[in-house]
């Protein structure tokens, strides 16, 4: 049977998931605009465009494998009110295991700046997350898991990383924290290997 984390776990299981939330760049939802230290959506939106379409383009062949948009989000300078309007827009990308921080000016509607991090921890795409979900969803092995708690089970992928002797490593690994109610479950352990598209679960509480 599928066992249950104590209440001290469950609340390090629940700060564990604080940067994922982070991910999100921030808009105006539901406000009627953005706060003065957000980045409201149209920009959010350029910055990605200009990202894109000055970075991206020569890199998205079949040979260079997935990219995904990460999250864009606002770089002090524009915070301290200095009138500029600088943006750092995150990318991933699957070969080489491959982050890619575009520092974006909207001013002047130009990338000034690219960076490209190996190995480096990066939040997951909305896009990345719902494949995670997916294949889980779909592994025979956790049939009995959501045959048994159903609509009442919340899975959430979250990102980790390996140390360079795992095989898995420079590889998108996921783990999905499993919760029913205000209980998160110890096991099954289940991780996602979204690179290769394969799913590990590991049963028995630790």
């Amino acid at each position: 049977m599928f066992s249950r984390l104590s209440v001290a776990q469950s609340a390090l299981a629940l700060l564990a998931l604080v940067p994922v939330a982070c991910g999100v760049a921030q808009g105006d939802q539901e406000r009627g605009g953005p706060a003065p230290f957000e980045l409201s959506a149209e920009d959010a939106r350029l910055a990605r465009d200009l990202a894109e379409h000055d970075v991206l383009p020569p890199d998205t062949a079949p040979s260079a494998g997935k990219v995904y948009f990460i999250k864009a989000e606002l770089l002090p300078d524009h915070r301290a009110g200095t009138g500029q309007r600088k943006v750092m827009v995150t990318h991933y990308r699957y070969q080489g295991d491959e982050t890619v921080h575009s520092f974006v000016d909207l001013n002047a509607s130009e990338v000034y700046r690219v960076e490209r991090h190996q190995h480096f921890p990066t939040g997951l795409a909305p896009e990345e997350a719902t494949r995670a979900k997916y294949l889980a969803r779909a592994d025979d092995r956790l049939a009995e898991l959501y045959r048994e708690h159903a609509d009442r089970l919340q899975v959430t992928p979250v990102p980790f990383s390996v140390a360079p002797t795992d095989p898995r490593f420079g590889q998108r690994n996921v783990v999905l924290v499993l919760q029913v109610g205000r209980d998160f479950l110890a096991s099954p352990r289940v991780t996602v290997n979204l690179t290769a598209e394969t799913v590990q679960v590991e049963t028995g509480a630790r």
